[in-house]
This record gives C-alpha cells, structure tokens and sequence, in this order.
C-alpha cells in the first residue's frame, strides 16, 4: 500500500479477541475512506491475530509486541502510523461512520490543528447511553480538576503525537492519557467539537472497573509527580498545583468507595481538602459521600 492516508486510527487490543472483527467491521463503514487500521496486538493468546488476518482490507496494518501495557501499544501504534493525523479506539468501543469526516472537516477549517477532542457517549453492553461527554469548546483548564477526557475521540496529529509519547511505566497504566493531556494542554490549545461521533462501552470487564486499591494509590501518586515535573504544566498552570493534587485525591477516594474501602474514601478525602479546601464543594465529593452514607 504505497498511498499515505490522512488518518490512522490506531487500536491496542490485549486479548479482545471476541470483539476485533467487530470493531474493524464497524470502522469500514466510515463515512471517509483515507485512513488505515492499525492494530498493535499487545501479547495477545486468544487467536485475535487469525480473526485479523482473515479480514480482507489493505487498510489493515497488524503488529504484534511482547505485552507492555497500552502506553507502550499506542506508542508501537504511532511509531508504525503513516497518516497525517491519529487517533486511538479500544478494541471494544466504537468510532460512529461519522467520526473521520467531522474530524476531517475541523481540520480543514483549522490547518495544521496539533491536538483536538470530539464528543462521544458512554453505553452500556446493552447499547443503553449511560452519559454524554460534551465539553466546553477548549478543555486545557479542565484538565487541572481530572480527566474529563478518555482516548477516544481524541485526534493528534502524527508529528505532535511521535514527540510526545505515553508514559510506558506499568505502574501508570490507567493514568497514562490524562499525564499526556495535561501536558499537551500545556503546550498547545486543546479545542473540543461537541458532535457525538463515538462510544465506550463500560463493562464489568473494563480496567478501568478493576480497582486494587493499593495499586491505584502508587499509580496516582506516580501520575501527579510526572506532571508536576513538567515545566511546561507547572508554568502554565502556576499556581493550580493544590488544585491537580487534590482531584487526583478524590479520584482515589471515589474510586477507593467503589471497591468497598470506606477508609480510603474518607482518608482520601481529608487528604484532598488539605491540597484545595474547596474542592470538598464538588460534585465529586457529594458523589464520593454518597457511596459513603
């Protein structure tokens, strides 16, 4: 395939193999056709790389690597990427037949844009819309307060994204986008298009709904340290250091509550109000006392 497409949409997938033929079906009735499918088969052992092969598609590019988590499997994906722009989708959620020529059109009216994001739906396994992630047109500030954001429907451009890889330490997986996000927001505007054009499904199978407490203290704690190591965020959000601290707090306490652990949730809190008093005043915490009580 010599022809470069404009956009590669690139997926990590770990033992999905039940839901790639799918996805990849899904991503053929896109409405704009110049894009390639990357899929970076992060150690898989379940026979996802036969359902691939079987799918007739020059656009498909398949790759396999030893597992390193998905840092390293977007990482692999951008490396191996030859469209002017990419974007990332979980091997079981889904990219609507719009998606490429909204983002396609927000280009075009914005040359040379380096990062943007597009509104998508979370769904339950029954197809049923759980929430709607529509943000206000620019979300850098946002970022501060936590990750309103998830890989999906995120759009880089290739030579931004091959400058500023995920972080690849296990022990960050699961934080790894919002430490990248933050710091992109700190370099570039960061500008959202509020046209539904995807969905994540949440499942029970989700990682994001396996909580090991103790292990979601050092990865949060490993998160706020790298960013507060990058000059860039600490010059542009100078001053909202509390502020990161305390959400990324909340974020264990909720998260704590969640798995069954009322202390963590009530220590968490306690430590957040002591980054950013008022961060007890947030939707957050009226959530977390919720689970609570």
């Amino acid at each position: 395939m010599n022809h470069t497409p404009f956009f590669s949409i690139i997926i990590p997938t770990y033992n999905r193999a039940a839901f790639i033929e799918s996805t990849i079906r899904k991503l053929q009735k896109q409405k704009f056709p110049d894009f390639e499918i990357v899929i970076v088969d992060d150690g898989s052992a379940d026979g996802t790389k036969s359902i691939v092969e079987k799918i007739e598609d020059s656009r498909i590019v398949y790759t396999y690597i030893k597992n390193g988590e998905r840092g390293a499997a977007r990482n692999k994906g951008v490396s191996i990427s030859r469209g002017d722009y990419v974007t990332f989708l979980d091997s079981d959620d889904e990219l609507l037949p719009h998606f490429l020529q909204t983002a396609y059109d927000f280009i075009s009216e914005n040359e040379e844009i380096p990062i943007f994001h597009i509104a998508y739906e979370v769904r339950d396994s029954n197809g049923k819309v759980l929430s709607k992630v529509i943000l206000p047109r620019t979300v850098n500030h946002l970022l501060v307060e936590g990750n309103p954001l998830s890989c999906i429907g995120i759009l880089l451009r290739r030579d931004v994204a091959v400058d500023n890889p995920f972080s690849e330490q296990r022990q960050l997986a699961g934080s790894e986008d919002w430490v990248l996000w933050l710091k992109l927001a700190s370099r570039f505007a960061f500008p959202h298009i509020p046209t539904i054009s995807a969905y994540l499904i949440q499942h029970d199978q989700r990682s994001v709904m396996q909580t090991d407490v103790e292990a979601l203290e050092k990865r949060i704690r490993l998160a706020g340290e790298l960013v507060m190591k990058d000059s860039f965020v600490t010059q542009k959000f100078s001053g909202k250091e509390g502020v990161i601290w305390a959400h990324l707090y909340l974020y264990v306490a909720l998260h704590g509550v969640l798995a069954g652990s009322r202390k963590t949730g009530l220590r968490y809190v306690w430590k957040a109000t002591q980054k950013h008093w008022p961060s007890l005043f947030t939707t957050k915490v009226l959530v977390i006392f919720a689970k609570l009580f």
